[in-house]
């Protein structure tokens, strides 16, 4: 049974987005690179949620005045603009400010500061805590919001599973992991003394299930056993214990660039350390003096570390991609061997050999490439892909791009990734599924087509089967996304400065 009356979200969801999203659409993209639908069109629905729950709130308990609210982690600031521009005061709290804040103008409030739960954490001048997507800090919200006041209501969209002390572990495995941790928020705000209800929001997103906590199953001079009772629960929750290894010099350099306030934060280099912090820590408190509820947590970074492939070397990249290509070129594909098709010996073969990263006699077959079938290669177990490599490198690739695995999925014009098996990309296969998809398309009339990210960039990168496959591209050159050769090359669009998720 929904919260909300589904007929009276559907008017005011289409006013709110009739008033509110063209032009944020028409603005997102001059700040950021996100899909702008994606993000505008989700938190107007969220909007709208959150506006007809809080009427109903003031319907049934005789207010007048609108309820004012505070959203943590609040990430690009759209939803606290929406709730702002609809009447509601209140105001958004993040670690890190998005390009996103400043096309709102000064009606939105949006400060810029990490959220540690400890006693300066606390809210009891405002009326709801809003949790939507806030990882880290979703089971501590309705923690806050028990402490905050008596009279403190909380609502949350759990996404990314956090426990208090680290990532959650799924515990029963008859439910989906999603699940299991819907199961453990509403735990926690069990705990914390509230009638949590279920929710299911109307939102393009998998994770739709939202959690509300506004009203309580004890009385208010009981809040001291509800206080002890929080303590019991948090104290009994796993702890994560990380593996220590040793970090690279480009995390332990950002960590020193970066310190994280006046003790808020565990920082990463132990000579970044105060007195001042170093007595926080042992006394458990923040270094303002406000008593920390766990040591254990950490919030995000001011800074984002960015792990992806932009920090390597062309070169070593170039090098990584066309070793694990062309060991799946080397491996009998698993049709072939079922089949026992007699194929070409320079088919199975591949290319020559690669070196400095480079192929060589990488098109000698190409020209009897339409004689025989295409080879689309094996696959390769990670753990056969990372024996190819020293230890050097992969630490290298783990500190810069969060792995050999990262980077091959970031790779996807080449390679394909099921699991922990590696496979080239099959875009003979991939064609034929395009043309079906088209044809089905086409059949809708009367929908305009908008250029997706993958239409604006045809043709700014080269396409690695023409380069370097024996039997070339599978595709013809105005039917492949890439360039055929440096002479098809257009250039890439311009990126915006920065993120805004």
């Amino acid at each position: 049974q929904y919260l909300v009356p589904i007929d009276q979200y559907n008017v005011l969801y289409q006013q709110l987005k009739k008033k509110y999203g063209k032009k944020m659409i028409q603005i997102w993209p001059d700040v950021t690179t996100t899909d702008p639908e994606k993000f505008v069109y989700e938190d107007i629905a969220i909007a709208t949620y959150l506006l007809l729950l809080w009427e109903e709130e003031r319907r049934r308990l005789g207010l007048q005045q609108k309820q004012s609210f505070v959203d943590l982690g609040c990430g690009n600031g759209l939803l606290v603009h929406l709730l702002s521009q609809e009447g509601h005061p209140g105001k958004g709290i993040d670690v890190r400010k998005r390009t996103t804040w400043d096309i709102y103008g000064p009606d939105t409030v949006l400060q810029e500061e990490p959220i540690t739960p400890s006693d300066s954490c606390l809210f009891p001048d405002h009326d709801w805590l809003i949790g939507n997507h806030s990882d880290e800090l979703t089971p501590w919200i309705p923690v806050i919001a028990a402490r905050s006041s008596y009279s403190t209501r909380y609502f949350v969209l759990p996404c990314c599973p956090y426990d208090f002390h680290g990532k959650f572990a799924r515990t029963h495995t008859a439910n989906s992991h999603y699940r299991n941790y819907l199961d453990y928020v509403r735990q926690v705000g069990e705990a914390c003394g509230f009638t949590v209800e279920e929710d299911s929001l109307r939102i393009p997103s998998t994770k739709r299930i939202c959690q509300i906590g506004q009203s309580r199953c004890y009385l208010e001079h009981e809040k001291h056993k509800i206080d002890e009772q929080i303590k019991t629960f948090i104290s009994t929750r796993p702890r994560e214990h990380p593996r220590k290894s040793e970090k690279c010099q480009t995390e332990v350099k950002r960590a020193t660039e970066y310190p994280q306030g006046d003790g808020n934060t565990l920082c990463d280099d132990p000579s970044t350390v105060t007195p001042k912090q170093h007595m926080s820590r042992i006394e458990g408190t923040t270094g303002s003096g406000s008593a920390l509820w766990v040591e254990s947590f950490q919030p995000r970074n001011k800074v984002e570390v960015v792990r992806n492939c932009n920090r390597l070397e062309e070169r070593l990249k170039e090098k990584i991609v066309n070793t694990v290509g062309l060991a799946l070129l080397s491996q009998h594909s698993e049709e072939e061997e079922k089949e026992g098709e007699q194929t070409n010996k320079q088919t199975n073969m591949g290319c020559k050999k690669v070196v400095d990263g480079k192929v060589e006699d990488h098109l000698e077959g190409a020209k009897a490439a339409e004689e025989r079938p295409w080879n689309k290669g094996g696959s390769l177990h990670m753990s056969e892909v990372v024996s190819m490599f020293d230890k050097e490198l992969l630490q290298k690739l783990k500190c810069e791009c969060g792995g050999l695995k990262t980077l091959l999925k970031n790779k996807n014009q080449v390679f394909i990734l099921r699991g922990d098996s590696v496979k080239l990309h099959d875009w003979s296969v991939e064609e034929q599924i395009e043309e079906k998809h088209i044809t089905s398309t086409n059949r809708k009339k009367g929908k305009k087509k908008k250029k997706t990210d993958r239409e604006l960039r045809v043709k700014t990168s080269l396409c690695w089967f023409y380069m370097h496959h024996p039997d070339g591209c599978p595709r013809r050159a105005e039917d492949c996304y890439y360039a055929h050769g440096p002479g098809e090359l257009r250039d890439k669009p311009q990126a915006a400065k920065k993120s805004a998720s």
